[in-house]
């Protein structure tokens, strides 16, 4: 069970530790992989923490951009480098995570 006190978790005094369960937890819930408990938890920390949703946000693009760079071959001679070709697939990882969304 995760500790649910969100009174000094805000984005301006969040600690290293906070921070990386967070980012531990969205990650988990972007892979399709948070359970119930750790849902909730995250909805209350958006709910009530004030610098969440910019927080969320923020992870959300850039988990978009890592994964969309792990993902993609820019080595590889069937895809020329074009930055058309990789705006199209950071939309479509970007609509891929919103699936895992939290519903607020």
């Amino acid at each position: 069970m995760y500790h649910t006190d969100f009174s000094t978790v805000g984005i301006r005094i969040m600690d290293n530790s906070q921070e990386y369960k967070i980012a531990e937890l969205l990650t988990r819930l972007f892979e399709g992989a948070a359970d119930d408990n750790e849902t909730s938890y995250l909805k209350e920390w958006l709910s009530k923490d004030e610098g969440a949703l910019e927080y969320y946000w923020d992870f959300v693009k850039d988990y978009t951009a890592l994964k969309t760079k792990y993902e993609s071959d820019i080595n590889s001679e069937s895809k020329s480098f074009s930055p058309d070709f990789y705006d199209q697939e950071i939309w479509a990882a970007l609509a891929e995570v919103e699936k895992n969304a939290i519903d607020f």
